[in-house]
């Protein structure tokens, strides 16, 4: 499924320039049809990332307003809900 970028909450607080160059790679090569949706979680009415961050933030850096996502069915709901409180805590919303 598709879904808009500004629709999305984070639940990690930092992104690794590391991931950040290979996903940029990534982008740039023969392989970009290879790049996994990123995994999201229903809490009431936000779409919170549970896998993905740096794919999701390098979509937004390229400028895109959806990116490939799928339900996450690992379960941690709650866990995710602390995560993303203490995103918003720290003034962390996108």
């Amino acid at each position: 499924m598709k879904v808009n970028i500004k629709n999305l909450h984070p639940t990690q607080l930092y992104l690794s320039e590391k991931k950040l160059q290979d996903i940029r790679m990534l982008h740039q090569s023969k392989e970009k049809h290879n790049i996994n949706p990123i995994s999201v979680l229903s809490l009431g009415d936000r779409l919170l990332i549970t896998d993905g961050h740096h794919r999701a933030y390098h979509a937004m850096l390229l400028g895109q307003d959806t990116i490939s996502a799928e339900w996450d069915k690992d379960g941690g709901d709650e866990i995710y809900a602390l995560y993303a409180q203490v995103c918003e805590e720290r003034k962390i919303y996108s």
